[in-house]
């Protein structure tokens, strides 16, 4: 059996809040003598580190920077309209695709 009364639910209620909050104060004040703060912490596992390794390799490779800079050169030109395409540069590029595949 049970018994609600508005009166119980409101005491409850106040009770509940004062002590969650006097819990909370008596932490904040442990944390300020110890000199602790709430703080996140992230662990990666080798797996992921051995990754972001081979990405920063892959970002510092050589190959890649030759490759930025030509794109930046194309996207320069293509900005100021000097950019020209060879239509018979494209043609053989595209036969010689074909017929390798």
């Amino acid at each position: 059996m049970e018994i609600t009364n508005p009166k119980t639910n409101l005491i409850n209620q106040t009770y509940s809040s004062k002590t969650s909050d006097k819990i909370k104060k008596e932490n904040s004040n442990i944390k300020e003598e110890t000199g602790q703060r709430d703080s996140d912490k992230v662990n990666l596992s080798n797996r992921t580190k051995d990754i972001q390794k081979i990405f920063t390799a892959m970002d510092n490779n050589v190959e890649n920077k030759e490759r930025a800079t030509r794109i930046a050169n194309i996207k320069e030109d293509v900005q100021a309209n000097k950019y020209k395409v060879d239509a018979e540069k494209i043609a053989e590029k595209m036969v010689k695709f074909l017929m390798d595949t």
